[in-house]
C-alpha cells in the first residue's frame, strides 16, 4: 500500500505538538523525569488516536473505559512513592522521579490517546483538544501576561541574563503555536499541502511578531482602575497604624502586619506601578504613602472631590505634560508650607505599568514632572515627582496647631464641614474625653484617639458594601462598625472634622517599606490600593491617619514578587529618551528581525534583478545558437532556438508527447518544426541512411520559415510579450 505522506506529516506535527504541550504544562511542577514523560505519553496517544478509532469499540465506551483505565495506571505509577518497599530499593529521589514520569507519561497516553480517537470519529471533539493543547501551552506564561515579566523563569531567565527583552519571543511562541493549531485543524479533513500551510501560517505569524508594534499591546488590554471609591480594588490594601507611641506619652509597641500567605501565581496581585526613590528615604511608620485622589468637599450628605477650585491645590488635577506644553514647574501643584526641621524632599520616578486617570505621588508632592519613558513596551508612562516627607520623630508633632493659618474663613469651612447628624460630635467627644487632660486640647492627640477608638470598636471586612448611600458612614459607624478601608476613612475625617481639625479622605496606594528590599525601587500592587483619613498640621502638612483595626477577616495581600521589583527596577533605570518622545536605541528581536527583513528584501531585490538579467542574457545567446558556435553542435542550437521561439508565443511540448508527436501536432500551424525535429532526432540517434549532417544554409532556411510561419499565426502584441519575457526560455523541453 502506498504511503500516504501528507497524511503521515500531519500526524507527525500533531503528535510533537501535543508531546510538547505536555512537556510544558509539566515543566513548572514536575521533575525531569516528568517531563520527558509528559511529551513521550504525549506523543505516543497522538499516534494511537487513529489505530484505536479503528476499532469496533463505540466512543463512550472508548471514553469512559479509557478513564477508569488511566485511573488506575495513575495509581500504579504512584507506587514507588507510597510503597515502603519500592521506595527503599530505589531509593527516594529515584523513587519519586519514577513516580512522576510515569505518571505524566500514562495520564498523557491516556487522556491524549482516547480524546483523538474521538477527534478521529467525531469532528466535534476537535474543539475539546484544541483546548487543552492551548491550556497546556499557555498555564506556564500566564503570569506573564499579568505583568509579571520574570515568569515563566526557564522561559524568561535565560533571555534576561543575556539583555534581551521575552516580550518578542512570546509573540513568536504564540504565533507559532497558533499556526500549527491552525495547521491542525484544518488540514485535517481536507487534501491541501500541509507544508505549503504550515509555511504560510508561521511566515504570517513571524511577521505579526516582528512588524506589531508591542508598544501599542497594552492599550488593546481593558483598561484597569488602580483605585476608586466605589471599586473593589480599593479594598485590598489594610496598613497598621501609622504611629509608634500613644497619646498619652506612653511607648506603643509597633503594630507589625501579620506575615502574608504566599499564595503562589494563582490570585497573585497585579504590579500596577514602578517607583524609583533618588533619595534615601524610610518613613517613620514604616509604610509608604502615594496619593492618587482626595474627597474633601462635603455636599450635605456625602465626601466628594473638591470642585471649587480654592481646596486640594496640592493634589495635581493631571499628569504632567511634555515637550513644548510642559510648564516650567510641572503639574500646576501649589505646595503646603513646611518647617524644614521637620521635613526633607524626596524625589522619586513613577513609573505607571497600567494606565490610571490621574497620576500618584508620594505624600507630599511639592513638584511633579514628565520623563522619558524608559521602556514603553513595560510602562505606560514616566513622571517625576517630589514630596515634602515628615522625618521627624512622633512627639515633635505634638503641640502642632491644626490648619494653616494662612487659610481664608471659606477654606476653613471646607475642611471641617460635617453632617449635621449631633451623633458625630457626641462620639468625637466622648472619645476625646479618654484622654489624659494635658491633652485634650492637642489636635495630633485627638485625631491618634479617634483613630485607637475605630482601631479597638471597628472590624475589617471585605464582604461589606461600598458607600453607595448618604447614610452609609453614619450606618457604619454607628452601626456594627464593620468596613473595609473607606469606611474606617470616612468615619475618622468625619469624626475628626467635628472636633475642629481640617481633614479629608485620600485614596492611592499604601505600601510597606519592608519590601522596598534595601533597594531603591519599590513595586505597587493593585492589591496595596487604599484609602486613609489624612489631618493637617502646621508645619507638617497633611499627615496621613491610617485606621487599621485589630479584627480583620481579610487577608493582607502578598509581597511583591523580589526578582519582578529587580528586573522592572533594572528596566525603569535605564536611560529614556526625551520628554519630546524621540525613540531610544534599543537592542531587542524585533529591531534586529526588522533590520533582517530589511537585509532580505534589499538581497532579494538584488538577486530578483540579477536574475532577470542572467535569464536575459541567456536567451540571447540561445537565440545567437543557429548563427554563432561550432559545428558540431549547430543542429542542436538551432532546434533550441525554434523551440524558444515557440515558447514565446505559448507554444511547449506537453509533457508525455514525443518530440515527433508535437512536431506533428503543431505541423497545420508550424510546418518547418518538422524537418528541424527531424534533424535533430537524427543526430541524436543516428541515421545509417543518412550519416552526414544537415548542410547550414539549410537549417538557417528551416529557422527562418519557422519565424515567419509564427508572425503570421500570432497577434503583435502576444510576440512582443514574449520576447519581453526573460525567462520563457527556461520552459522550453
Amino acid at each position: 500500500m502506498k504511503l500516504d505522506w501528507n497524511l503521515a506529516l500531519k500526524r507527525l506535527v500533531g503528535a510533537l505538538v501535543w508531546g510538547l504541550a505536555l512537556a510544558i504544562g509539566a515543566w513548572s511542577i514536575s521533575v525531569s523525569t516528568g517531563i520527558l514523560g509528559g511529551f513521550l505519553g504525549g506523543f505516543a496517544g497522538f499516534l494511537s488516536g487513529p489505530l484505536l478509532a479503528r476499532t469496533r469499540l463505540r466512543t463512550p465506551t472508548i471514553l469512559i473505559g479509557g478513564s477508569l483505565l488511566g485511573g488506575v495506571g495513575l495509581w500504579v505509577a504512584g507506587l514507588p512513592t507510597r510503597s515502603r518497599i519500592l521506595a527503599g530499593f530505589f531509593g527516594p529521589e529515584l523513587a519519586y522521579g519514577l513516580a512522576d514520569g510515569t505518571t505524566w507519561f500514562l495520564g498523557g497516553l491516556v487522556l491524549v490517546g482516547c480524546l483523538h480517537a474521538a477527534t478521529v470519529r467525531h469532528a466535534s471533539f476537535m474543539a475539546v483538544e484544541l483546548a487543552l493543547v492551548c491550556l497546556a501551552l499557555i498555564t506556564p506564561l500566564s503570569a506573564h501576561r499579568d505583568g509579571f515579566i520574570s515568569r515563566p523563569h526557564f522561559f524568561v531567565d535565560p533571555l534576561w541574563s543575556q539583555g534581551w527583552d521575552p516580550v518578542p519571543f512570546l509573540m513568536a511562541a504564540g504565533a507559532l503555536t497558533a499556526a500549527t493549531l491552525l495547521v491542525l485543524s484544518v488540514g485535517r479533513f481536507n487534501r491541501r499541502n500541509t507544508l505549503i500551510d504550515l509555511g504560510l501560517l508561521l511566515m504570517l505569524g513571524f511577521l505579526v511578531t516582528v512588524l506589531l508594534p508591542l508598544n501599542r499591546l497594552q492599550q488593546l488590554a481593558p483598561e484597569q482602575k488602580p483605585m476608586g471609591q466605589n471599586g473593589q480594588q480599593e479594598q485590598e490594601g489594610k496598613p497598621p497604624p501609622p504611629m509608634e507611641q500613644d497619646p498619652n506619652g506612653k511607648e506603643k509597641p509597633r503594630q507589625k502586619p501579620p506575615e502574608p500567605e504566599d499564595k503562589g501565581e494563582q490570585g497573585q496581585p497585579k504590579p500596577v506601578a514602578l517607583v524609583l526613590f533618588h533619595d534615601d528615604f524610610t518613613p517613620t511608620d514604616g509604610f509608604y504613602y502615594f496619593r492618587q485622589k482626595t474627597m474633601s468637599m462635603f455636599n450635605g450628605a456625602r465626601l466628594v472631590p473638591d470642585t471649587t477650585g480654592l481646596a486640594d491645590r496640592d493634589v495635581p488635577s493631571r499628569f504632567p505634560a511634555a515637550g513644548p506644553e510642559a510648564q516650567p514647574g510641572g503639574v500646576g501643584i501649589v505646595p503646603e508650607p513646611t518647617d524644614s526641621s521637620l521635613t526633607r524632599t524626596v524625589r522619586t520616578t513613577v513609573n505607571l505599568i497600567i494606565a490610571h486617570p490621574l497620576p500618584i505621588g508620594l505624600i507630599n508632592p511639592t513638584r511633579m514632572e514628565a520623563s522619558g519613558n524608559p521602556d514603553p513596551y513595560h510602562f505606560v508612562r514616566a513622571y517625576k515627582v517630589e514630596s515634602a516627607a515628615f522625618i521627624g520623630d512622633l512627639s515633635a508633632l505634638m503641640g502642632r496647631r491644626a490648619g494653616n493659618p494662612l487659610w481664608s474663613r471659606q477654606v476653613w469651612s471646607h475642611y471641617t464641614r460635617t453632617p449635621e447628624d449631633p451623633r458625630y460630635r457626641r462620639l468625637a467627644t466622648e472619645i476625646v474625653g479618654r484622654l489624659q487632660e494635658q491633652y485634650r486640647e492637642d489636635p495630633l492627640a485627638q485625631a491618634v484617639m479617634v483613630k485607637l477608638w475605630l482601631e479597638t470598636e471597628g472590624t475589617y471586612s471585605l464582604s461589606q458594601r461600598i458607600l453607595d448611600s448618604d447614610d452609609a458612614v453614619a450606618r457604619f459607624l454607628f452601626g456594627d462598625k464593620v468596613g473595609y478601608c473607606v469606611h474606617f476613612a470616612h468615619a475618622a475625617t468625619h469624626l475628626v472634622r467635628s472636633l475642629g481639625i481640617p481633614a479629608r479622605v485620600a485614596t492611592g496606594y499604601a505600601a510597606d517599606a519592608r519590601y522596598r528590599f534595601e533597594g531603591s525601587a519599590l513595586l505597587l500592587q493593585d492589591a496595596n490600593s487604599h484609602a486613609w483619613c489624612e489631618i493637617y498640621l502646621e508645619g507638617v502638612g497633611w499627615v496621613p491617619l491610617d485606621v487599621s483595626p485589630q479584627r480583620t477577616d481579610a487577608r493582607p495581600p502578598p509581597p511583591p514578587d523580589a526578582d519582578l521589583q529587580r528586573m522592572l527596577g533594572q528596566l525603569a533605570r535605564k536611560e529614556a529618551p526625551s520628554q519630546e518622545g524621540r525613540p531610544q536605541a534599543k537592542r531587542d528581536l524585533n529591531a534586529l528581525a526588522r533590520k533582517a527583513l530589511a537585509v532580505l528584501a534589499r538581497g532579494a531585490g538584488i538577486l530578483l534583478v540579477l536574475g532577470i538579467l542572467a535569464a536575459g542574457v541567456g536567451k540571447v545567446v540561445r537565440r545567437l545558437g543557429p548563427y554563432v558556435g561550432p559545428e558540431s553542435t549547430r543542429t542542436l542550437r538551432t532546434f533550441r532556438a525554434a523551440l524558444d521561439c515557440l515558447a514565446d508565443v505559448g507554444v511547449l511540448r506537453p509533457f508525455g508527447d514525443t518530440r515527433e508527436r508535437f512536431a506533428r501536432d503543431q505541423g497545420n500551424r508550424f510546418e518547418a518544426l518538422a524537418p528541424l525535429t527531424e534533424f535533430r532526432m537524427r543526430e541524436a540517434l543516428g541515421d545509417p541512411r543518412n550519416p552526414s549532417p544537415p548542410e547550414a544554409r539549410e537549417l538557417l532556411e528551416h529557422y527562418r520559415n519557422l519565424a515567419r510561419q509564427i508572425r503570421r499565426s500570432t497577434p503583435f502584441w502576444r510576440r512582443l510579450l514574449g520576447l519581453l519575457n526573460p525567462f520563457s526560455w527556461l520552459f522550453v523541453r
